[in-house]
This record gives C-alpha cells, sequence and structure tokens, in this order.
C-alpha cells in the first residue's frame, strides 16, 4: 500500500478510537476548564481561580451540558448494549454443532498406523 494512503489511515483510525473512548468529552471538558480558569482569575488571584475551577461547586454552563451529554451517552450505550448482548447470546448457540466422539477416534486410528519407523537416535541437527 503506498504511504500516501497508509498516513491518512493511521490518522483516521487514531481518530476514531479517541472518539470511541470518550476522547471528545476530554478535549470539551479541558475547553471549559480553561475558560473557567480564565474568567474567575478576571477578579480573583490566579491560585483562587484554579481553586474555583476544580472545586466541583462552581459549575460553568458548557461544564452541565457535558455531564448531560455523558450521562444520556452512557444511557444509550447501556441499551444498546444489552440488546446486543441478548442478540449475541441466541445466535451462538444455534451454532454450537453436536459433539462426534466416534469420528475423533477413527482419525487417531487412521493416522497412528501409518508410521512404523523409529524416530532417529540422536535427532538431526540444523547445520
Amino acid at each position: 500500500m503506498p504511504k500516501a494512503l497508509l498516513r491518512p489511515g493511521q490518522y483516521l483510525l487514531v481518530a476514531a478510537m479517541f472518539a470511541a473512548c470518550g476522547g471528545h468529552w476530554l478535549v470539551l471538558q479541558s475547553v471549559a476548564w480553561g475558560g473557567m480558569i480564565v474568567e474567575y482569575s478576571r477578579t480573583a488571584k490566579l491560585t483562587v481561580a484554579v481553586e474555583k475551577t476544580f472545586d466541583g461547586r462552581h459549575p460553568c454552563g458548557l461544564c452541565k451540558q457535558i455531564q448531560t451529554g455523558k450521562w444520556q451517552e452512557q444511557k444509550r450505550d447501556a441499551q444498546v448494549l444489552v440488546s446486543q448482548l441478548e442478540f449475541v447470546c441466541a445466535t451462538v448457540s444455534a451454532l454450537v454443532p453436536p459433539a462426534c466422539e466416534g469420528w475423533l477416534l477413527s482419525v487417531a486410528d487412521c493416522f497412528s498406523d501409518t508410521r512404523a519407523e523409529q524416530p532417529w537416535v540422536p535427532p538431526p541437527r540444523c547445520a
């Protein structure tokens, strides 16, 4: 595969994995925290602004929206997971083949008689 196509494909794969793991929420939360630090530092010292940002008692509007979005996404994922598990269990039970012990014994007996010579002593070594 040409390298010109390989590199963008790798970037897309990383971006898809990032989004599937909830990375978009991390980016949005970081933006919200940065905005809160800037906003709070206008009226107080930087240490007080950082403390107010991360204490959890002073969430901004974006923080509240992020929390609501995470909760809705988890709720939706839980519903999808339950329906997928029921579907998987139903199909797996139909795919299990019946056990056939007689066939396995006949194959083992068939191959045990074809090799009658003894192994070399000592075993051959690669040069």
